[in-house]
């Protein structure tokens, strides 16, 4: 793949022209965004600002489109037209993380004066062809680079949403910060991620954004639609196919797993052989033919062009017999999730008692192992994330951990216990952060029983914790013991 990339590099012409389309330039904004991230480690903190200068480009009715991932923990944007110096206060309209676009617009509608939309290129092939990317620089220079399309492929965002993705080679030597991509002057992509060490660049494609404009256009944004399963591809496995009972020419993928949340989860069994999704068949390698991209994953037929509350149609083979099945694609339901899939935005809830510092198991708090998480993160907590991102969670049940503990006399003996998940408190179930400083604030004995998964304890006296705590919280620099998410209408 390396060769590959390189070898499109080389047949890149130019690395940018200074003079370009004057129509191109009224359709390309400048953003600056400045953000402060959440400290999924020690909760109770921010990260220091960060302001990064991003793209977008108008799309019509005074929205501009860019990537929703460089707006996450975003405190502030402003918008920047024609390179010119004047900063224009932003609002978000719509950000998607589960499509990975957002929709701006400006508070002065005066911003929008000699500015053009842009034009959707048409759904089709770009493998091997060149594209060009632009943007507005720091110095206030447009700048074009030339990207040759290497591969197209539909990719999942957590919880589960497919979207249709390019990689580009390209010799920009930073990106991916909602950069349009154009091709013969029409918008084929918003960029949203960047490689330094291959030098390519993945744009969203313009079904996303099409769905995205489609979505708002009677002023109510709906969202992605929420299919989540785990399926097992036919390819060459004879044994299987005959003992689901297919005939020789169907293929398809077997349903192993289904989301409790899932559309389509009163209507599909676990052990379903999915022939066809909306009459397209699914080759044995998960894989259909889309008459615009090549094969793509069989989730596309699911989340390219449809909506929430659209009909989809499923065959199956249910224990030898050809069953066809309807159901209607319903939204994520992240609220009543397990695990927080989308950790942006909001404050970790966090609790510290006697300096042993618990919060809610997330993908952000998984995600301070770095980048390669999955590779270097505890396994005890990423065995309990793989398995309980398939609940649901109705009752407000969610994994409490212990993520560690802060060196204090009160904790003595215990300092070097880290990552672990809290099971009970005083011999009580706990479900949840609230539950957690419920359970410590009503306990009457004299001491704290804190038991974990693996039988593991803390045993601590409780008017020693009481004692400790302005110590704690003074010494470690902690604004309170504890955080909760204000419920609308009440006060924490």
């Amino acid at each position: 793949m390396k060769k590959y990339i390189l070898t499109a590099i080389a047949l890149i012409l130019c690395h940018y022209r200074s003079a370009l389309p004057q129509d191109l330039s009224k359709q390309v904004i400048k953003l600056i965004a400045t953000k402060q991230e959440y400290d999924h480690y020690s909760p109770w903190m921010k990260k220091g600002l960060q302001k990064i200068t991003m793209n977008g480009c108008v799309v019509g009715k005074n929205l501009i489109i860019t990537s929703a991932y460089s707006l996450a923990d975003v405190t502030m944007i402003e918008a920047v037209k024609l390179g010119e110096s004047k900063k224009y206060n932003v609002d978000i309209i719509v950000k998607d993380y589960l499509c990975g676009l957002a929709l701006l617009t400006v508070t002065d509608k005066n911003f929008f004066n000699g500015l053009e939309d842009s034009e959707i290129l048409p759904p089709q092939k770009l493998i091997g062809q060149t594209c060009s990317i632009y943007r507005w620089d720091s110095e206030g220079n447009f700048r074009e680079y030339a990207a040759v399309a290497i591969n197209t492929s539909l990719r999942i965002y957590k919880p589960n949403c497919g979207v249709l993705t390019h990689t580009m080679a390209t010799e920009m030597e930073a990106g991916g910060y909602g950069e349009p991509v154009y091709k013969d002057d029409k918008l084929a992509g918003i960029s949203t991620g960047f490689d330094g060490a291959t030098k390519s660049i993945v744009a969203i494609g313009v079904d996303t954004i099409k769905r995205m404009l489609d979505d708002i256009s009677d002023g109510s944004y709906e969202g992605m639609p929420f299919f989540w399963i785990q399926a097992t591809p036919l390819e060459g496995d004879v044994n299987l196919r005959e003992l689901l009972g297919l005939e020789e020419r169907e293929t398809g993928v077997c349903i192993d797993k289904i989301h409790p949340l899932s559309s389509g989860k009163e209507t599909l069994q676990n052990g379903d052989v999915i022939l066809n999704i909306n009459g397209v068949a699914i080759e044995d390698s998960g894989l259909y033919r889309s008459p615009s991209y090549g094969r793509l994953n069989y989730n596309g037929l699911i989340y390219l062009n449809h909506f929430i509350n659209d009909d989809i149609h499923i065959t199956v083979v249910r224990k030898s017999e050809r069953i066809p099945l309807q159901f209607k694609l319903k939204g994520a339901n992240l609220d009543r999730m397990t695990l927080s899939l989308t950790p942006f935005d909001s404050q970790p809830e966090y609790m510290v008692v006697g300096g042993c510092v618990f919060q809610h198991l997330s993908l952000g708090y998984m995600k301070t192992w770095g980048d390669s998480w999955e590779k270097q993160c505890d396994r005890r907590l990423l065995y309990h994330y793989r398995t309980k991102v398939w609940d649901k969670s109705d009752d407000g049940r969610k994994v409490v951990i212990l993520n560690r503990v802060l060196p204090a006399a009160v904790n003595s003996g215990y300092q070097d216990l880290s990552s672990l998940v809290l099971e009970r408190v005083n011999g009580a179930v706990v479900k949840n952060i609230m539950e957690l400083k419920a359970a410590v604030s009503s306990s009457t004995g004299n001491w704290l029983k804190f038991d974990f998964t693996g039988k593991t304890s803390i045993v601590l006296e409780k008017k020693s914790v009481l004692e400790s705590e302005d110590d704690i919280l003074r010494t470690y620099r902690i604004p309170s013991p504890w955080y909760l998410t204000p419920v609308p209408g009440s006060e924490q």
